[in-house]
């Protein structure tokens, strides 16, 4: 919305053509068609987790923002690097937004991995498709 003539505006706006070679009185506006990426701004606080209860990097964070979307099913998981499931964190329908998913370094109902190199994944499932961001995380005690 536009004040024409108004007090205080940082920019005057007055009516009548801003340029009379211009023959059109519309406005038209590009965008990409690919649209925006759902998954956006991965941040990760560090790579290497010492799950030893000092304080001081116990746990793998993951922090996203979920563009566009209204509810979708977001996964993430911690792999071995055989490919094997070591545990599923969460499992949940999310709208837009800005989350935080965090790993302790244990395993699904085994207590705390061995040391070594496991993947992070997170999976996001919309109706226009899959998208997978995958992150390394070092274990180290």
């Amino acid at each position: 919305m536009f004040v024409v003539g108004g007090e205080g505006q940082p920019q005057s706006i007055d009516p009548g053509d801003a340029n009379a070679e211009v023959s059109t009185n519309s406005i038209e506006v590009l965008a990409p068609s690919e649209g925006l990426d759902v998954l956006s701004a991965l941040d990760v606080g560090s790579t290497v987790v010492t799950p030893n209860g000092d304080g001081r990097n116990d746990t793998f964070e993951l922090a996203y923002s979920l563009l566009g979307v209204q509810a979708s099913q977001v996964v993430f998981e911690i792999y071995d690097l055989r490919g094997r499931k070591v545990r599923t964190l969460s499992a949940d329908s999310r709208g837009e937004g800005r989350y935080v998913e965090e790993w302790d370094g244990r395993g699904e109902g085994t207590g705390r991995v061995a040391p070594g190199l496991y993947l992070a994944r997170l999976s996001v499932t919309t109706d226009a498709g899959d998208f997978t961001r995958t992150r390394i995380v070092a274990v180290a005690y």
